[in-house]
């Protein structure tokens, strides 16, 4: 199914929380998330997703740390923090009243 992946764009941050509120992950296993959550359909630039995670940390919806696990490379994992969970479900609250105006009209 082809659609305007402009939508999504604005919603970035929100997947990212969403995805990291059930674990904590590293940015290239949290891109790949993505992709295969949306069935190949989205994908999320490095620069982009390093970007959102460093806006997402700042603003203190995330927090990270490094992983230096003996015999695997070292990672930067990403967890999401109480006032993270807030925004989410602000955000997931948001998301459903959008849908149903739009549903309103599409329907």
């Amino acid at each position: 199914m082809e659609f305007e992946k402009e939508i999504l764009k604005g919603y970035i941050d929100t997947i990212i929380l969403s995805i990291i509120s059930k674990k904590p992950i590293y940015a290239y296993k949290l891109s790949k998330e993505i992709l295969m959550n949306t069935k190949g359909t989205f994908s999320i630039k490095e620069s982009t997703l390093y970007l959102a995670l460093k806006r997402l940390e700042k603003s203190g919806f995330i927090m990270s740390w490094w992983d230096e696990s003996k015999g695997s490379p070292r990672r930067k994992y990403y967890d999401i923090t109480n006032i993270g969970i807030e925004r989410l479900e602000n955000k997931q609250r948001e998301w459903r009243e959008f849908k149903q105006i739009v549903d309103f009209f599409l329907n």
